[in-house]
């Protein structure tokens, strides 16, 4: 006797064989496990009995294959390409910095140049105040001694 189940589609499948006997029979039993047509698995099972049930759970899933080398290739070149697009993202995300940081350094630096031109404006004013001053302490000295010597 032989009970043959073939799956069409994935899935878990649960398989129950009973088998009658008037009497108890001497037997082997071989339960063998067929995938795309050729032999996976087998098991072979004693019996003494005249009733056997058999309750299996087969678990039918896509089975595995080599791909080609083109799908290799694809797959490289799409990690390569993810690889070099992220790249760009970081460089463009620097960029922006070193842009952000450049306009910052240049507002510093104007008023950097600004602070340095007042201070140079300040002094020089001071020199002339302190000049006018000397002169002016000179000129009076000097009409103090005419006057008075």
């Amino acid at each position: 006797m032989q009970v043959i189940f073939e799956a069409e589609a994935f899935d878990l499948y649960t398989i129950t064989v009973d088998i009658y006997y008037i009497t108890a029979v001497n037997q082997t039993i071989v339960i063998g496990l067929f995938e795309g047509g050729r032999a996976a698995k087998g098991m072979e099972v004693d019996v003494v009995a005249d009733h056997i049930s058999l309750t299996m759970r087969v678990s039918v899933i896509e089975a595995p294959r080599i791909p080609t080398a083109e799908e290799i290739s694809d797959a490289i070149w799409a990690r390569w390409q993810s690889a070099l697009d992220d790249f760009k993202a970081e460089n463009r995300v620097l960029t922006d910095r070193m842009g952000e940081t450049m306009a910052v350094v240049g507002g510093l630096a104007v008023i950097a140049f600004v602070v340095c031109m007042v201070s140079v404006i300040a002094v020089f004013r001071m020199n002339r105040k302190v000049a006018e001053l000397s002169e002016w302490g000179i000129r009076h000295e000097h009409e103090h001694r005419k006057g008075g010597g």
